[in-house]
């Protein structure tokens, strides 16, 4: 008897579980942004040095989203660089910002 009890107890604690597992579905409070100013912000990865002009990488995930980002690399920056101009990328007041820095 005791074995029953046991058993019906962990199926619906199961249920339970599975029951909130796939209900929890998640919010995002800021999705979309209210501004669609997309910026990218970093160093010569972002810039596009060394590959043809059009193939860089802001460039091709512009294409690929469709969407205009400003390309706001500079060659050489490191990350206390990128944090001494973080004002001139605030002042594109941007909805989404793409961060690379660190390669210098």
């Amino acid at each position: 008897m005791n074995k029953t009890y046991i058993a019906v107890f962990i199926g619906l604690v199961a249920v339970f579980g599975f029951f909130i597992y796939f209900n929890n579905k998640p919010s995002y409070r800021n999705y979309p942004p209210k501004n669609p100013t997309i910026i990218a912000f970093g160093d010569s990865l972002v810039q596009g040095v060394g590959a043809t002009k059009g193939y860089d990488l802001v460039s091709l995930l512009s294409i690929k989203t469709n969407k205009q980002i400003k390309n706001l690399g500079v060659s050489g920056n490191t990350t206390a660089d990128g944090l001494a101009r973080i004002n001139e990328a605030i002042s594109y007041e941007p909805g989404t910002v793409i961060l690379l820095l660190g390669g210098n």
